[in-house]
């Protein structure tokens, strides 16, 4: 009982550091987008077309951040917490990871229809994830695809409304997928479960491992790869690239 308290303490303390650390990154990149946008406002623009401040000078950068230091002490609160807490027991640690003991036991254990619902569970899991996914590369596609959204020479307007619309769906489907592998460990562990109580049978001998498509490949392949060098050293195009390679190699050291 000790040491399932001990371990779900664990697992909590862990959710609350990496939430705390998203918090913290949140709060940083807002502070800087806000020192920006206040640098290039028309309220720090002198007369002379010169800006008043500095937009990230250390006095606006302290006065900004210091507002959001509580983060960074939470964040190293929980840290802190976390390391005290300590790492798993190293039985524990020893564990094989649950799909090695999967494919394990799925050798030695019969198939139930309880066994079957969680697989098909599985399944759908990442199939709806998939799907979900999809219309989230949709929709940020949509926008990435239609080029009138970059006809502006204005670059902090075009990539400000790119964000905009793009980033909430692919942070969306980043979402989806953390969800996913959630749902998904859990079935697995579930699985896990059913395998250990179901009945044992004896492991299918291993059937003989067929190489004849995977050589005519490797033959095709390199075949494919002879013709095209064949055809570079004729046409010159060999020596092309060696000398553009050692144009553009002088000039990076400075001789060119």
């Amino acid at each position: 009982m000790k040491a399932e308290s001990t371990r779900t303490v664990r697992t909590v303390l862990q959710w609350l550091l990496g939430a705390a650390t998203v918090l913290m990154a949140a709060l940083l990149i807002w502070q800087c987008v806000t020192i920006y946008h206040e640098g290039i406002a028309p309220e720090n623009m002198g007369e002379n077309g010169l800006r008043i401040h500095d937009i990230y000078s250390r006095e606006i950068v302290t006065a900004h951040f210091a507002s959001i230091a509580w983060s960074v002490w939470v964040f190293l609160a929980l840290l802190a917490a976390n390391i005290i807490a300590g790492k798993p027991e190293q039985k524990e640690s020893l564990r094989a990871p649950v799909e090695n003991q999967l494919l394990m036991l799925r050798a030695r254990t019969e198939e139930t229809d309880e066994i079957r619902k969680v697989k098909k569970q599985r399944i759908g899991v990442w199939c709806g994830a998939a799907i979900l996914c999809l219309i989230c590369g949709g929709m940020a596609g949509r926008f990435l695809l239609d080029w009138s959204n970059f006809a502006s020479r204005d670059l902090e307007v075009v990539v400000r409304q790119m964000a905009i619309e793009t980033f909430p769906w692919i942070g969306l489907a980043f979402i989806l997928l953390m969800a996913a592998e959630q749902w998904n460990f859990r079935l697995l562990m579930k699985e896990l479960e059913l395998r250990r109580s179901a009945q044992k049978r004896k492991p299918d001998a291993a059937a003989p491992e067929k190489t004849t498509g995977r050589n005519v490949i490797r033959v095709i392949i390199a075949a494919a790869a002879v013709v095209l060098i064949a055809l570079g050293v004729m046409n010159g195009g060999m020596f092309d690239v060696l000398v553009k390679a050692i144009n553009i190699c002088t000039e990076c050291i400075g001789l060119g």
